[in-house]
């Protein structure tokens, strides 16, 4: 029985919009500082790591908007529709913080995301 509702849950995530990725193109704040092109009327995924709690995302520039993407069940990221929608270029920026606190286990300081997307 539990076998079969982990496969409605997938199943159903993978029916909600962005959820594969936008087309398999999946930002993560790993790519912070990167440019990424994208034609207009297409999408990206955004992920960040829910290991962090985000102030963001934030989006400068009109050529792109960012669309929430919410889960049934916890995927262990945050998501979001990055649909570009003019043409031009637009920044995406966020600042994470450590949700444990815990500084022994690594470096405390804020972890700042920053992309920019080229819409042509």
């Amino acid at each position: 029985m539990a076998l079969r509702a982990l496969l409605v849950v997938v199943a159903c995530a993978l029916l909600v919009p962005g959820a594969s990725g936008a087309g398999g193109r999946v930002i993560t704040e790993h790519d912070s500082g990167k440019t990424f092109t994208v034609r207009q009327a297409r999408s990206l995924a955004l992920r960040l790591s829910d290991g962090w709690r985000w102030v963001g995302p934030r989006v400068k520039g009109k050529a792109v908007r960012l669309v929430k993407v919410d889960y049934f069940a916890d995927p262990g990221f945050l998501e979001w529709e990055v649909d570009a929608r003019l043409r031009g270029s637009a920044r995406i920026s966020a600042v994470g913080y450590r949700q444990d606190g815990d500084c022994n286990a690594g470096p405390c300081a804020p972890r700042k995301f920053r992309v920019t997307i080229v819409v042509r």
